[in-house]
């Protein structure tokens, strides 16, 4: 069965969806830089994020931003424990990652993307 990504354009819920998504997009930039700061984690000096100081912090703020709108948890803005020591390893390795693609799923903030690009 091949995807018909017209059908999922004229679906009911696309036009809500985009609608979070260009609200999301508009505030983005002012949560990004209002409620973290470019920091270098820990585990790995050389790469620096926009982190925040708690993920509560950050949480509270986008949910104020967006209004009524619910927003996911801003999983991206703290530089999780596993997702520095994954990071750490590639930094330290890098032809073990070296011409291939690479996932980076669920170790938060994108570092280990990062770290392996």
């Amino acid at each position: 069965m091949a995807f018909a990504p017209e059908r999922v354009a004229d679906s009911p819920f696309t036009g809500a969806q985009k609608t979070v998504d260009a609200a999301w997009r508009e505030q983005a930039g002012d949560l990004i830089t209002g409620h973290t700061a470019l920091v270098s984690p820990p585990a790995c000096p050389e790469l620096r994020l926009h982190l925040g100081a708690d993920i509560d912090t950050v949480w509270a703020a986008a949910e104020n931003i967006l209004d009524t709108m619910r927003v996911p948890t801003p999983f991206w803005s703290v530089a999780w424990v596993g997702g520095q020591a994954l990071a750490r390893h590639l930094l330290d390795r890098p032809q073990l990652v070296a011409g291939r693609r690479v996932l980076d799923v669920g170790a938060g903030s994108g570092i280990v993307a990062i770290a392996a690009a």
